[in-house]
């Protein structure tokens, strides 16, 4: 399945744009590789951070509180926000 903004466009004319982009940006990414591994440097791997867990914590907390106010003052059950 395909989701972009291409009002207009078939799936297969978005598929067909895709895979041409990711020709020409392996092109340019491939000397970018050779020079990486004349380096000689490995790659780094960075560990990924996520927030604070008091922070995470107050925001899981609030995520049912805030939808139950947005779904009790705007929408009638069953219908669709938009």
């Amino acid at each position: 399945m395909l989701e972009a903004g291409a009002h207009g466009a078939s799936d297969e004319e978005v598929a067909a744009a895709i895979r041409l982009a990711q020709q020409h940006v392996a092109r340019a990414v491939a000397p970018q590789v050779a020079l990486a591994q004349q380096c000689g440097k490995p790659k780094r791997w960075l560990p990924l951070l996520g927030p604070p867990r008091a922070l995470q914590q107050a925001v899981d907390g609030l995520g049912e509180e805030l939808f139950m106010q947005v779904r009790g003052g705007c929408c009638v059950s069953g219908s669709r926000m938009d």
